[in-house]
């Protein structure tokens, strides 16, 4: 039994200590995007969302697959014309009521909303970005609303950006780029982000959020 417990701790201190890797990319462009989530954890790919959409004349493929150890354990697509295919739809009315949505966002206060953004800034400090890159591409017909959009865009993701490129730590510099496309209207996205953060702050942090946290 003593064995079972000392096993049982190290397993336990283990989780509590090992970083836990964090890669996602999403990438769109006018008929195309992709979108993938892996989570990362003891080294192993242990959860992964893919996305993929694409629309090939009047047919729109849109694929939804959650891997679990590499097994995938859901999958659900509307491949097919558009005639014959069904409707992609999950309902989550069915996982979470939406009465309980309402009422949790109703009872949502400011206070609560500053404890919500302290959990999340405690957590940037741990976090270590290893790849940050976006690159976005813009454009419209007239070359002076491209010239603002742009413009516009500089300052609203350095505005979001730079915060936590001041809290975190980067290992690597990040790749941030927005070019301006003139003729005609684009908007491709592409973003490439990897970060490790370890298990035991989400934990600390989260039963600091909910210890204070208070609903109406």
């Amino acid at each position: 039994m003593r064995y079972i417990l000392l096993f049982l701790l190290l397993i336990i201190l283990l989780i509590f200590l090992m970083p836990i890797k964090t890669k996602f990319k999403f990438k769109n462009e006018s008929k195309y995007f992709y979108a993938e989530l892996v989570i990362y954890f003891f080294y192993i790919s242990f959860f992964t969302i893919k996305m993929h959409y694409k629309k090939i004349e009047v047919n729109e493929i849109l694929d939804f697959s959650v891997y679990i150890l590499g097994v995938r354990m859901f999958y659900k697509t509307n491949s097919g014309d558009t005639k014959s295919r069904k409707t992609f739809s999950i309902n989550i009315n069915k996982i979470i009521p939406k009465k309980l949505i309402y009422k949790r966002i109703e009872s949502f206060s400011y206070t609560n909303l500053l404890y919500f953004l302290s959990f999340v800034k405690n957590n940037l400090k741990n976090t270590v970005f290893n790849k940050f890159k976006f690159s976005l591409v813009l454009g419209f017909q007239d070359a002076a609303y491209t010239a603002i959009a742009n413009g516009a865009m500089w300052g609203i993701f350095y505005s979001a950006f730079m915060p936590i490129y001041n809290i975190s730590k980067f290992t690597t510099i990040p790749e941030i780029n927005i070019i301006p496309h003139y003729g005609n209207t684009k908007i491709d996205i592409d973003l490439v982000c990897i970060l490790n953060i370890k298990c035991g702050n989400i934990i600390i942090n989260s039963i600091k959020l909910f210890k204070n946290i208070k609903w109406r």
